[in-house]
């Protein structure tokens, strides 16, 4: 996790985060001298999982764990994406992209 650019030591702000999550991983480029950030294949891999984990745990244990939300299971879904959406952020590791891109 990054909290201030490596090069000029200016803040990275959440927001800048999250919306490079929901652009897909798209690199995090710091304001300030233009360094680029991606998100590390680690993090990538902890991510991707987290968001079927409830469906992929329901059809584990065959229908039964939603029964305790009921009719309100969706509801529930849908606030459990909120949750790590809003959270990965401060999970997510990133890497310098040096001068060549790579």
């Amino acid at each position: 996790m990054i909290n201030k650019c490596c090069k000029c030591g200016k803040k990275i702000r959440w927001s800048s985060k999250l919306g490079s999550l929901m652009k897909g991983y798209a690199p995090i480029i710091c304001n300030a001298c233009n360094q680029e950030y991606t998100f590390s294949i680690w993090s990538r891999l902890l991510i991707a999982p987290l968001i079927p984990l409830p469906i992929l745990l329901n059809i584990i244990f065959h229908d039964n764990m939603f029964e305790i939300f009921g009719k309100y299971s969706l509801l529930f879904y849908i606030l459990y994406i909120i949750t790590i959406t809003l959270l990965v952020p401060f999970i997510a590791r990133y890497e310098i992209v040096n001068a060549q891109g790579k």
